[in-house]
Formats: C-alpha cells, structure tokens, sequence
C-alpha cells in the first residue's frame, strides 16, 4: 500500500476534524510509533529494518555521509584492510569529552573510533573517522532504516520498506487519531481502534525471522 491507501482506510467517509492534518500525523507520528511499538514489543527491531552499509575511508578524509534513510546503526562498524577485517570501530559518540578531543586529532593513524553528527548542510547525518585514516580503509555494518519522507505530503509506496502483511497496522494505529481528532465529542471507535492495534502489534510480534540463523537452504 501507499501512504495515501492507508490514509483512505483509515478515514474512510471523511470522519477527521476538518482542522486535523492527516498527512503530517501518519509520516510524523503514527508509521514510527509502528516501529517502535514494533520493537519493544519484539525485544528487537525487526528484521525487515536492517540494511547493509559500506563506507570508502580515504587518506585524511574523516567524514562520511549516511544514507538518506540512516536510523541508527544496529552494532559497531567493522574495518578492513583490503579483504581482510582488521578490527572492530566503535561509537564514542556517547563521550562529549572524547569527541572533542577527536575533533583535535590531526595525526593520519589506522582508524579506532567513530561518531555521528548532523550535516550542517541539510538534514542527514554523517559519520566522524579518528585518528585521521592514513590510508584507504573499508568500514562495513548494519543500520536500522527510517523512512525518507520529502515532506509531509508525498505519497509513499510503503512496499519498500514495511512487508506489506504487516502493512494493515497503520490502519488502526491512524484511526485513533482520526476518531480523537472529533473534539466534540467522545467517539467512542477511539477504544475499538486502540484494540485493533494492539492485536496487530500482539500477532506481528510473534513473527519470526525471514530466514533463521545458520538454517539458509539455497535451491538452485
């Protein structure tokens, strides 16, 4: 489905105050509301959530772009040397006086720590290399996705991000706002959508793995 099939759904007959903004409310709050109900409800995130990332290090090079679609990063990054993994790099971004200190690091040395800061440039995210690499390196991990909304009305096709059997949340999860939004009087669907979703949240937490660890069957 796309944002605008869950917004039809969910509004069905126009029931919203003609003051509330639906758009705004699912991209803003409801869709990662899902997400983190999702995962607390599972100990994790879901599977679904996590992507690959490879970052080029260059020679004196300490900043490196995240993707348009960067969270948070699942565990520490890897660094390799050509082919072969060298070692682990791990986020100090938690330490202020460490990343100060890093900043003021301008001696080249084989990369031991990162952290992130916001672009001042726009609204993404980039990663911070110490010491300086002194050579090329490759630094490889996993991220956790969040939705790159272009603003508050685009339609989006959720097919790329959220399976679409799980889709049918949102549905729910809209509608409380939808039915709260009609201030003037009690609506009563409030208690029966807040039900609805918390049943899905109750059977999607219970899904497992696309594919279980150690358990991959490859058919040629």
């Amino acid at each position: 489905m796309t944002t605008n099939d869950i917004e039809r759904l969910a509004n069905s007959g126009g029931q919203a105050s003609p003051n509330f903004n639906i758009k705004e409310k699912l991209r803003g709050e409801v869709i990662p509301a899902f997400l983190l109900d999702l995962e607390e409800a599972m100990g994790r995130a879901p599977a679904f959530r996590r992507k690959a990332l490879t970052l080029n290090l260059t020679a004196n090079d300490r900043t490196y772009d995240m993707p348009s679609d960067f969270g948070n990063f699942v565990e520490d990054l890897y660094i390799y040397d050509g082919t072969t993994r060298v070692g682990r790099l791990p986020y100090r971004g938690e330490d202020p006086a460490y990343v100060i200190a890093g900043e003021g690091n301008t001696t080249p040395g084989p990369p031991s720590n990162f952290w992130l800061r916001k672009k001042q440039d726009g609204p993404l995210w980039e990663a911070v290399i110490t010491p300086l690499p002194d050579k090329s390196y490759t630094a490889r991990g996993v991220y956790y996705w969040r939705i790159p909304f272009a603003d508050m009305v685009e339609d989006v096709d959720l097919d790329f991000y959220i399976p679409p059997d799980w889709q049918g949340a949102l549905i729910p999860g809209l509608k409380i706002h939808v039915y709260e939004s009609r201030t003037s009087v009690k609506d009563p669907r409030v208690g029966l959508a807040i039900s609805d979703y918390k049943n899905w949240i109750g059977r999607l937490s219970g899904k497992k793995e696309q594919a279980a660890r150690n358990r991959a069957v490859f058919v040629s």
